[in-house]
């Protein structure tokens, strides 16, 4: 049962305790012993020494799987270093084990919590399997405690979440393996009685400690019928005490709501008084507090992801940020700092870099929409640049071409559970190109359609080139084809739905 229970799931299932070596010295340990012969290290350090080297090799396992940073690991290794390091020392000096480990007893049953005996393959109780199996059960449970402690400091929320939940996954999976091994009661009436004649032939270890002989059930006489309370009768509630005016302003929260409202009516003075000066009135000035001010929101957003537990409100800060450039880039065009005639394109190509950047940082798949759109308006920029934006073939030939490169781009990320596996990072290049295909489609079809309607063909002063010029009627039907190849691709490889 033990060689079974180290298989469930495989990962952090296969760094058990291997319960006949000290973890101190190396040294040999027999099956029931009280302490170590050559440290003196005690079954408890032993046995807590064992879950702390337990949890690092579970940090680094993350860090090879992509849950966790290298900064994470490095920043929690040395916290479980220390704890050994801590342990060495209390074995060293004698000193008794303390109880807030957060490593629960080895002395009790995992599913019945009545005592046990370390040279017990079963609980004599329920008939659970110890050994293996349930030491894994106590030391993923206190992995489990040291990433809750360690949220928002060695790791951030969205890493301590996705932790967790790898420890559980292992945690349910070892409970079912261990439940299946369970003896039966004619099973464990049948090592009951094996382990009383091995004790009256002295064949069986007699350890001092908790009792462990079966309890007869104790029979309760019958009771009277119980004659339920008397109703709480509803006084008056309780007084809150009355706070002064001087307690109040002193409080912490009325210190920091007073502090922020300062410093709103700071900022408000200041662009007041820069307005009464005419400062604004100069674009230069305007487009300059414009970019910083959407640069320090994205940076703003980032650190929030990166550095604190708010997660939800960093990520709203960044996307507030990136929808936010494209007002920047009207800005230039509208008071004539960069036209479209003087490669407005390039001031596009910096908010892609951004927005390529924010993705990256946050490692959120959100960012991947938000970075096409980018893409196809700094494509659309150069076509106005080139003065070809309103020929119907050039940018449906640019929503096409894009939406082609983001579907292929789907492979390029790697199969797995890390932040950017497929199943995120590669799924949102799969839907950004079907609306960037679909985009130009439908550009396609509306050409289409006003030049061959004739109401349409009222509204307009020529047809479109692309349904009277041969060499874009080629272009058109190649376009469609492309269309129909990326549609098939998307059904048969990446969705595998089939026809």
């Amino acid at each position: 049962m033990e060689q079974s229970a180290s298989r469930v799931s495989g990962g952090i299932m296969s760094v058990a305790a291997e319960t006949s070596a000290c973890p101190m010295c190396g040294g040999s340990v027999g099956i029931g012993d009280k302490e170590c012969p050559n440290c003196h290290a005690t079954a408890q350090w032993q046995d807590y020494a064992r879950a702390v080297d337990f949890a690092r090799k579970a940090f680094a396992e993350w860090l090879q799987r992509g849950m966790i940073r290298e900064g994470n690991q490095k920043a929690m290794d040395q916290v479980l270093l220390a704890a050994r390091q801590t342990i060495a020392a209390a074995v060293k000096e004698g000193r008794p084990f303390p109880a807030d480990t957060g490593l629960s007893t080895q002395t009790a049953c995992w599913r019945c919590g009545r005592p046990v005996a370390g040279f017990y393959s079963y609980c004599n109780t329920c008939g659970a399997p110890l050994g293996k199996g349930a030491d894994t059960l106590r030391y993923l449970a206190y992995v489990s405690g040291e990433i809750t402690r360690a949220a928002a400091m060695q790791l951030t929320l969205t890493q301590a979440h996705a932790c967790n939940a790898d420890v559980r996954g292992h945690l349910l999976a070892l409970r079912a393996e261990l439940e299946r091994g369970r003896l039966s009661a004619d099973q464990l009436a049948s090592e009951r009685l094996s382990h009383l004649r091995d004790l009256e032939s002295g064949a069986a270890p007699i350890e001092s400690g908790p009792e462990l002989r079966e309890e007869p059930i104790p029979v309760e006489p019958p009771r009277a019928a119980a004659v339920p309370p008397p109703l709480p009768t509803i006084g008056r509630p309780k007084a809150v005490p009355h706070r002064s005016i001087l307690e109040i302003l002193l409080d912490p929260r009325s210190i920091q709501w007073l502090l922020a409202s300062g410093g709103v009516l700071l900022v408000v003075g200041l662009v007041i008084w820069l307005a009464s000066l005419g400062v604004f009135k100069n674009t230069l000035v305007v487009a300059a507090c414009l970019g910083a001010g959407t640069l320090v929101l994205l940076a703003g957003g980032c650190a929030t992801v990166r550095l604190t537990r708010y997660q939800l409100a960093g990520r709203a800060l960044a996307l507030l940020a990136c929808l936010v450039m494209p007002l920047n880039l009207w800005f230039y065009h509208a008071n004539g700092l960069v036209t479209l005639e003087g490669h407005l394109w390039l001031a596009a190509l910096v908010c892609c870099a951004l927005y390529a950047a924010a993705a990256a940082v946050l490692e959120d798949p959100v960012f991947v929409y938000v970075l096409m759109a980018g893409v196809a308006m700094t494509g659309c920029l150069i076509l106005a640049d080139l003065h070809k934006l309103m020929e119907v073939a050039a940018p449906a030939t640019l929503l096409v071409s894009l939406g082609l490169i983001s579907l292929h781009a789907e492979r390029a990320f790697a199969e797995g559970d890390g932040p950017f596996s497929r199943k995120r990072f590669g799924m949102a290049c799969f839907w950004s190109a079907q609306v960037l295909l679909g985009a130009g489609f439908v550009l396609l079809l509306g050409a289409q359609l006003a030049g061959w309607l004739p109401i349409a063909a009222s509204w307009l002063d020529q047809r479109p080139l692309i349904v009277t010029d041969p060499t874009q009627r080629l272009l058109a039907v190649g376009l469609v084809l492309a269309g129909a190849y990326a549609y098939l691709y998307s059904d048969l490889v990446v969705r595998r739905v089939g026809v």
